[in-house]
């Protein structure tokens, strides 16, 4: 099978310029995606982790911007599924913003209302901002 656009070529050299492992497209919007569930079911990890999780966020937000990829049709359906997994994981986000002096993108702005036991010591302690305790 060909890839006419250079798609996965383009998308490799982005992934590759940040640092980051290389990753197929699949593979990012399914590691976003799984991350997003364990938010559903209740963070059940410390901050740092979550904080670490969360970069794979902020690799998909520099893929989907980046200049070699404009303009390339397969981006599109990469939005898409971007943007299921971002409805649902804004649906878990609580209200209270988290207080950095520099403004961030908003999946990093406020933490999921639930959370394990670490998680809610955690934001309390860190943050000063309440995370309730799952009920897993």
């Amino acid at each position: 099978m060909t890839d006419p656009t250079g798609f996965a070529e383009r998308f490799q050299a982005v992934v590759a310029s940040t640092g980051a492992r290389p990753r197929l497209p699949g593979e990012l919007l399914a590691q976003w995606a799984q991350f997003v569930e364990f938010c559903e079911e209740g963070y059940d990890d410390n901050l740092d982790e979550y904080d670490n999780d969360l970069t794979v966020r902020d690799l998909i937000e520099r893929v989907l911007n980046a200049p070699a990829l404009e303009g390339v049709p397969e981006l599109r359906w990469m939005r898409e599924q971007v943007a299921e997994s971002d409805e649902r994981f804004r649906a878990l986000l609580g209200s209270e913003p988290l207080p950095f002096e520099v403004p961030r993108p908003w999946w990093r702005a406020r933490l999921p209302r639930y959370g394990g036991a670490e998680m809610v010591d955690d934001a309390r302690r860190r943050y000063g901002v309440r995370v309730e305790l799952s009920e897993e």
